[in-house]
């Protein structure tokens, strides 16, 4: 047996023996990574509605939690050194948040290749960013594999590594900034609140016309139907009905 050959099985006699001893042995799915639930697993259901759901609500809850990570970024950062998210954290999130989140159900599991490949970065800058953000409460997720379509016997591993699941918990903020997020999210909800009677005010009544906003275009229809009684009038030879006679 080759040096070569002698260390590699040495090194795989010291794994098993201390997954042994630690009561976590690895088995035959050595690619799944340890505590990763499977997809369907009630411990993986961390995905929830963002907002009310809709795309304005969610829009809106984007712009908050980019806000608030900016302002993290900033009032953390030490005199001459990075802020402890750095530029690369807040656009992992900004473009987590934009190009993957479900605002319905909340769902968000793009792979680590897939934001590299959104946010141009390399897949290292991409797990960093992503470990700073969980470290400071911004994100978390879980780990989760499925099965795969071998059976029981066959050969080659019965389980396979998935992107993970990612989420949002926030009560691991720091008590400041979570106190920024609720602020932030109560201001949102009271501009909501007072942009509605005046939405509502300006919505046409049943059988009342929606003119165009610009006052030119408004200006030109209102000419137009102008010219257009008068080339029909009531006492014509026909009514505006279209009755004749």
């Amino acid at each position: 047996m080759s040096d070569a050959a002698l260390r590699r099985e040495t090194k795989q006699l010291i794994k098993s023996t201390s997954a042994g001893f630690t009561g976590r042995p690895r088995g035959q799915d050595r690619k799944v990574r340890r505590l990763s639930y499977d997809v369907d697993d009630r411990r993986a259901q961390v995905f929830s509605r963002i907002d009310d759901g809709s795309r304005s609500g969610g829009l809106g809850w984007i712009d908050d939690i980019v806000q608030l990570a900016e302002e993290f970024d900033l009032q953390y950062r030490k005199p001459g050194e990075r802020g402890p998210l750095q530029a690369s954290g807040v656009r992992v999130l900004r473009i987590l948040c934009t190009r993957f989140l479900r605002f319905a159900s909340g769902q968000l599991d793009p792979a680590v290749r897939t934001i590299a490949l959104a946010t141009g970065y390399t897949y290292k800058t991409v797990h960093s960013a992503l470990t700073r953000l969980k470290k400071h409460g911004f994100l978390d997720w879980v780990r989760r594999s499925q099965a795969t379509d071998r059976r029981a016997g066959d050969a080659g591993p019965q389980r396979e590594q998935v992107s993970n699941a990612y989420h949002f918990p926030m009560s691991g903020l720091p008590k400041a900034v979570l106190q920024r997020w609720k602020d932030l999210r109560e201001r949102r909800r009271r501009r909501r609140q007072s942009e509605a009677p005046v939405a509502a005010t300006n919505a046409p009544q049943p059988g009342q016309r929606r003119l165009p906003s610009d006052p030119a275009m408004r200006a030109l229809l209102l000419s137009m139907e102008a010219r257009l009684e008068g080339a029909n009038p009531e006492t014509g030879e026909y009514t505006r009905s279209g009755d004749q006679g």
